[in-house]
């Protein structure tokens, strides 16, 4: 789940990060884990943050160089503890990146359990139909089958073509479809909160202003005995 803005913005400053700084995303897989690093920076305030869409293979495919540097592992592996220290340690404000959470775009159990009564906001959960309707057992030892009462399912692999985002027309065609109105305040789930950012990152791409997502998503909600679960459609 998320860091604390110390520890965020103690590995960005260790990164070379600051809040001029354009970022840009990538994984290996096209899209699949960037959207979460994205949504991070997001969150932590940074709006200069972009996904290289298809990713690494994308950009293999288009013959585009690559090295095999190691660069910024240090920075990356730092542990909650030492990240902490290093922004203690930072000589200048100027070379600590401001990291300050923004508390909409983000949603807790309390929140969740909360919009079970209130239903002020939709919540779409990313993961496969099978797990979604609990007719496929989790990958999480321990998790219940099943989805959070009232949530819609919207696979993340419904809004990409092989490994990169689809179309503008045919992302608002794949949340029709699932019965989510953009215009209205949308929650993503997920099985970890890393493929919710998938979601969240098509919906920006349809310039939706009221996306957050749940962090703990299944692992969190599905790994308790205490949280009401539905299976089926």
């Amino acid at each position: 789940m998320l860091p604390t803005a110390t520890v965020f913005g103690a590995v960005a400053a260790a990164l070379g990060v600051t809040p001029d700084t354009s970022v840009i995303v990538y994984d290996g897989m096209g899209i699949f884990s960037a959207p979460r690093v994205w949504w991070m920076f997001k969150t932590f305030g940074h709006d200069r943050v972009a996904v290289l869409d298809g990713g690494l293979p994308a950009w293999k495919e288009h013959g585009f160089p690559t090295d095999t540097e190691d660069v910024g592992q240090d920075a990356v592996g730092l542990s909650a503890s030492t990240a902490t220290a290093v922004a203690a340690s930072m000589p200048a404000e100027d070379d600590y990146y401001p990291a300050k959470l923004n508390v909409d775009q983000v949603r807790n159990l309390t929140s969740m359990l909360s919009n079970l009564e209130s239903a002020k906001e939709q919540v779409v959960d990313a993961r496969g139909a099978g797990r979604f309707q609990g007719t496929e057992p989790e990958v999480r030892p321990g998790a219940r089958s099943g989805h959070i009462p009232g949530s819609v399912n919207l696979p993340y692999t419904a809004v990409l073509n092989k490994g990169r985002m689809l179309p503008p027309a045919d992302l608002t065609k794949a949340f029709t479809a699932a019965g989510v109105d953009l215009e209205k305040p949308v929650v993503m789930s997920c099985g970890s909160g890393v493929t919710a950012c998938v979601l969240a990152l098509a919906a920006d791409q349809l310039e939706a202003r009221k996306v957050s997502v749940y962090d703990g998503s299944w692992s969190e909600w599905g790994g308790r005995d205490d949280t009401p679960v539905a299976t089926g459609v």
